[in-house]
């Protein structure tokens, strides 16, 4: 097993990626085994974060630049003598950065949150590396600002990015490398801002989540009408969409070509202009051929089975 081909190892443990235990285990088999789970244990180390908090800080702190581990010694003592070089370059193989369980983890351990200068280092870290960013739900503005204005600076490197509320700065129209997007009850960032956030991306996006947003039927348009005319790339879309635009939602599937997966999202309560027979219509007959699954959220409105027999004529799996 051991002189496997080094491809076919990592085809085998990429798909051990969410047994964590199994792939530790891994680690101490040979030096090529090692090689292989590490970089892929690291690509999202937070999702498995159990026990091992302190190690897990180290690391983070062992990738700092030499002025900011000073500054945080000046601080915590206990660090002084913690450093190591570590045997990887663990951080370069990550590439999500989820501030929140960072945050929790210094609090945990030094009782405090983060500062300036962990913030500062770990922002130092994204400089060479493409990383997914999620922000929490921080209440700090001075915080929320000190991090905004500092991945702006950093913004190139930014592949993912959710947000569960309207940010302090001007960072959204900072992420044009931007492969996928999700906000989460983020309804009071500006529909002029989200606007140009997908028009700044240039066809790059390839996954749009927007949850639990409702806007007017005109913002709803502007939402629709940017995505397909600057996401020919999509391939997953989750979005509230009016019955009053069931055109614009044509006009998407016959642009965004490469479209397998699609969430549709319906306002029960305000849109009086539901139709499912001109839903599955329209699907039936625009969808590209790459779509090959869908969900919508289901409500009051009476959904026919002929409507739905529209659907599996042309293929298309719930």
């Amino acid at each position: 097993m051991s002189k496997l081909n080094r491809d076919v190892l990592y085809l085998i443990f990429k798909e051990l990626k969410y047994d964590t235990e199994t792939l530790r285990s891994c680690l101490s088999v040979n030096k090529i085994w090692c090689e292989i789970v590490v970089p892929i244990l690291w690509k999202n180390p937070w999702n498995s974060i159990k026990c091992g908090k302190e190690k897990l800080l180290s690391v983070i702190i062992s990738h700092l630049s030499d002025k900011s581990r000073k500054n945080l010694i000046q601080h915590f003592n206990f660090l002084i003598n913690s450093y190591q070089k570590p045997l990887f370059d663990y951080i370069s193989f990550c590439r999500h950065l989820n501030f929140d369980t960072i945050n929790n983890i210094i609090n945990t351990i030094l009782y405090t949150n983060i500062n300036d200068n962990v913030l500062t280092g770990l922002i130092e870290i994204c400089e060479s590396i493409n990383i997914q960013f999620q922000t929490g739900n921080y209440v700090d503005e001075s915080f929320c600002k000190i991090l905004e204005n500092s991945l702006i600076k950093h913004a190139n490197n930014i592949e993912y990015f959710k947000i569960t509320k309207q940010p302090f700065t001007k960072i959204l129209s900072s992420l044009i490398n931007l492969k996928r997007l999700e906000l989460s009850g983020a309804s009071s960032i500006p529909i002029e801002a989200l606007t140009s956030l997908i028009e700044n991306t240039n066809g790059s996006l390839i996954e749009i989540r927007i949850n639990r947003i409702v806007h007017e039927i005109i913002n709803n348009k502007r939402i629709i009408h940017a995505i397909y005319q600057n996401c020919p790339n999509l391939r997953y879309l989750k979005l509230f969409f009016s019955g009053k635009n069931f055109l614009e939602l044509e006009k998407l599937l016959i642009k965004c070509q490469y479209l397998n997966g699609l969430f549709i999202l319906i306002d029960w309560v305000g849109d009086k202009d539901w139709d499912w027979d001109i839903l599955f219509e329209i699907l039936s007959k625009s969808s590209p051929t790459s779509l090959f699954k869908f969900k919508f959220t289901c409500g009051p409105s009476k959904l026919s089975l002929k409507s739905m027999s529209l659907q599996f004529d042309y293929g298309i799996q719930p």
